[in-house]
């Protein structure tokens, strides 16, 4: 009994909770429905405020609301249609924009965010989370104002009204600043492609916060940054808007953003693209340096390789010491790290005309005290920007220019006291020469300045001949491989012939040296 006694009691004390909780739905879906009341019927014929009344109620009170019924289920479909109805509306209105006087078309469009923006949150998130295709790709309302170059107002009142997603305005929830279109494009890269102001630019960039819309993006033609965008569109903006865009963007690129000037589609950094499009329009070479665009973007492009390896300079942490370091740069030495940028052509046009208006050039040291055969000798990827060519005989093709236009370079000597003949013949400090393309660098060094093949090698005590036989399992190269041709040793012996005797004297005299005795060797000295 008293075990039945108990079971009765749970029984009604479980009904009592049920009825309570039934009860207090009730009240609730009867306050829930008269607020409603109060809200549509204030609405009037504003279908959106209407809507976005049910919508925020759904979000209040979740699936209770839901439990009154098919009712309020079809009124909150509804206000998800309105929600795109209002989102096509938007769409509309931008389409006809050339039809509106401009300043009247951005105020009655502003008119109209400020109106959706007292909507409540989940209107907004359900009508801003569409997006358009045009021509096969996604745009969101941001890519769409942008596209028309839009005062600063309608950019800032889009962010007040567009909802936040749990990150923040950063996010890509909804139509926000890093919310990439269908071909990857940030609203940034937006306005940069079609002409915009200068002031729009620098507010998208303040407004990201992350900075993510300044990293590279995927395109149908490879990986596109801001900077390709820019040049490659150039026609688009005034010429003092593309200047101040050009200077911005460079002078915000840090660390970890060089890639933003280095690479890029079809293998073309934005100073070719650049130089390709003077070119284009007719302007010689000389012209070319003449404008002030090109250069800073060479320097910029000469100062980020600099930096990039940190063996040579470090970036400034300001603007404006950025800015002080890359005017600091010489045009001839920007061009001569930016080569591999050009092709061939170009290259060496080039290298002609700064040779012949500059005796220093290819000769004397670079700001770093360095000279420029050195540099691309020793470690061309780190010395010159990478490009595909210094892959496919830039090494060849620069050192040949170098020595027809400065023969005297090929005496010269780095910080090891090493020549260039020294660094070419070696197998081990060029373990990734053929035997042909060895051969054809020993050839070409060694008629600039056949006087150095007799000199012996500074830091390993050798001949030069011997050189491009030392440590031969360190090539990359299999033994027929590097047998294929007439090899560097055989040609600087038919040169230099005598070097055998000369390194057999010298041997004699060093082993004779060893074997006096100290006292003697004291006494004569």
């Amino acid at each position: 009994m008293s075990s039945s006694g108990n079971d009765d009691s749970d029984s009604n004390e479980e009904e009592v909770t049920i009825s309570e909780y039934a009860l207090n739905l009730m009240e609730l879906a009867k306050y829930t429905i008269d607020c409603l009341e109060r809200r549509i019927r204030s609405a009037g014929d504003n279908e959106a405020l209407v809507a976005s009344a049910l919508l925020e109620e759904r979000s209040s009170y979740g699936e209770d609301l839901a439990s009154l019924g098919g009712c309020v289920t079809t009124l909150r479909n509804r206000a998800y249609h309105q929600a795109a109805e209002t989102w096509q509306e938007l769409l509309h209105f931008l389409d006809n924009h050339d039809t509106w006087p401009a300043e009247r078309f951005w105020d009655h469009f502003n008119n109209k965010l400020v109106e959706l923006g007292e909507t409540s949150v989940e209107f907004r998130k359900a009508c801003f989370h569409n997006t358009t295709a045009i021509e096969g790709d996604d745009y969101s309302i941001f890519h769409l104002v942008c596209k028309l170059d839009p005062p600063l107002k309608i950019l800032q009142t889009l962010i007040d009204v567009i909802p936040q997603g749990d990150k923040g305005f950063c996010s890509s929830q909804y139509n926000h600043l890093s919310r990439p279109s269908g071909n990857w494009e940030f609203p940034l890269c937006t306005v940069v492609r079609h002409g915009c102001s200068f002031e729009l630019v620098k507010f998208l960039v303040e407004a990201d916060e992350k900075k993510e819309t300044l990293k590279p993006f995927s395109s149908d033609r490879g990986e596109d940054t801001l900077l390709h965008v820019l040049v490659s569109n150039r026609e688009n903006h005034k010429p003092e808007v593309f200047s101040a865009i050009l200077h911005y963007l460079v002078l915000h690129l840090d660390d970890r953003n060089l890639q933003l000037i280095h690479e890029g589609s079809e293998e073309k950094t934005p100073v070719a693209i650049f130089f390709t499009s003077l070119l284009d329009e007719g302007r010689t070479h000389e012209e070319i340096l003449l404008n002030d665009d090109l250069v800073f973007l060479l320097r910029a492009t000469c100062y980020h390789q600099n930096c990039e390896f940190g063996n040579k300079q470090k970036m400034s942490k300001d603007f404006d010491g950025r800015h002080s370091d890359i005017d600091l740069i010489s045009v001839p030495y920007a061009f001569f790290v930016c080569s591999p940028c050009f092709i061939e052509e170009t290259t060496t046009t080039m290298m002609e005309h700064l040779r012949s208006t500059d005796k220093s050039f290819l000769v004397d040291k670079d700001m770093h005290g360095i000279y420029p055969i050195h540099g691309v000798l020793e470690d061309r990827h780190s010395y010159c920007v990478r490009t595909r060519w210094c892959y496919e005989g830039f090494d060849d093709y620069i050192v040949t220019t170098i020595l027809r236009l400065a023969p005297e370079c090929a005496g010269q000597r780095n910080k090891k006291g090493l020549y260039p003949l020294h660094i070419v013949a070696d197998c081990e400090r060029q373990s990734f020469l053929s035997d042909e393309r060895r051969l054809h660098l020993v050839q070409t060094v060694f008629k600039a300045n056949p006087d150095v093949a007799g000199i012996m090698d500074n830091e390993i005590n050798l001949p030069s001949f011997t050189l491009p036989e030392r440590y031969e399992k360190s090539s990359i190269y299999s033994l027929e491989e590097r047998r294929s041709g007439l090899s560097s040793t055989y040609f600087l012996l038919r040169q230099r012939p005598e070097m055998i005797a000369e390194t057999i004297s010298m041997i004699q005299k060093e082993s004779k040296e060893v074997a006096e005795p100290s006292s003697k060797r004291i006494k004569q000295g």
